[in-house]
């Protein structure tokens, strides 16, 4: 499913078989600019064959934003983070408000998207878990 030049130094770095912090550098430096969908072989870029491979039918069971949340949902993305892109991060709760469908109803859409301006990865963890805190604090102080 990998690219066959990204395969080896992607394993080497899941497998953490590189030679120190300098050979890691060097080994993601390689790959510096590329979009994500470049690390595919060709034959998964297509979103037909991917939906319909083995590992694409894996992926989609574990889509977890796909249901109806009926308890409130805060999630966070960073504007900078390298893991989460902005609009992976909105994608809960715009697919919430598409089964909603009923513009006048869209207060019923229990999950938000909560933005956190140019934070990376872990400055949105670090942003988030005070912010989740004092948001679930209030929640239990409701009726």
């Amino acid at each position: 499913m990998l690219a066959p030049d990204a395969y080896d130094a992607l394993r080497a770095v899941y497998e953490r078989s590189y030679a120190g912090p300098e050979a890691l550098m060097g080994l993601l430096g390689r790959f510096a600019g590329r979009p994500l969908i470049g690390y595919f072989q060709d034959a998964y870029r297509d979103p037909t064959y991917f939906a319909r491979s083995r590992y694409g039918q894996l992926l989609a069971g574990a889509e977890t934003y796909r249901q109806m949340f009926k308890a409130p949902v805060r999630m966070f993305y960073g504007t900078r983070d390298e893991a989460i892109k902005e609009m992976v991060g909105q994608l809960p709760a715009a697919y919430q408000a598409a089964l909603i469908g009923n513009e006048a109803e869209l207060d019923q859409n229990r999950v938000s998207a909560e933005k956190v301006t140019g934070a990376d990865h872990r400055r949105t963890f670090i942003s988030a878990a005070p912010a989740a805190k004092q948001w679930m604090d209030g929640l239990k102080a409701k009726p």
